[in-house]
């Protein structure tokens, strides 16, 4: 997959509009609110397919967002490893992958395409493979996190991107 969806953002955006189908750039607050389907996008990669099925069903407005890597959340992400019950050779080996994910700040890290059908919200979610990593990686270093947090306290809905 290449480092930077920028393209295949610009991709969805035209064939929507190709296809007639008014573009809403924006996002869902809360899909906890409303049921949600997520399109396979390992065993179906192509959007096309996607917007396609809506047409089908008759769906004349589609939700187009994107995030773009924040370096805070690297920054975030190395400023915790020091906190974690990791042993030093785990930390170094995670704060070495963090420092090579830097240049990819600023980058599209993930496009998704959302839909509304009676009363479900259906997702088309694309993410790079660095993005991936780096959400395992921060993941790892929450779940290692020595702090005494209980995972309630700890669980909030904060966003690792920003969104445009």
């Amino acid at each position: 997959m290449k480092p930077n969806l920028d393209t295949l953002k610009q991709e969805m955006h035209a064939y929507l509009t190709s296809r007639n189908i008014a573009v809403f750039q924006g996002m869902v607050a809360d899909f906890r609110r409303q049921g949600l389907v997520l399109w396979d996008v390992r065993r179906e990669p192509d959007f096309r397919k996607f917007i396609d099925c809506a047409l089908q069903l008759g769906v004349k407005m589609m939700l187009l967002s994107h995030g773009e890597l924040d370096p805070s959340v690297i920054d975030d992400a190395l400023e915790r490893l020091p906190e974690t019950d990791l042993s030093p050779q785990e930390r170094r080996a995670l704060e070495r992958r963090l420092k090579e994910l830097k240049p990819f700040a600023g980058f599209t890290c993930s496009v998704e395409l959302t839909f509304e059908y009676h009363n479900r919200f259906y997702l088309f979610d694309m993410r790079t493979e660095w993005y991936e990593e780096l959400l395992e990686i921060v993941d790892q270093i929450d779940m290692a996190v020595s702090d005494g947090e209980t995972e309630e306290e700890s669980d909030d809905d904060s966003m690792y991107f920003s969104r445009n």
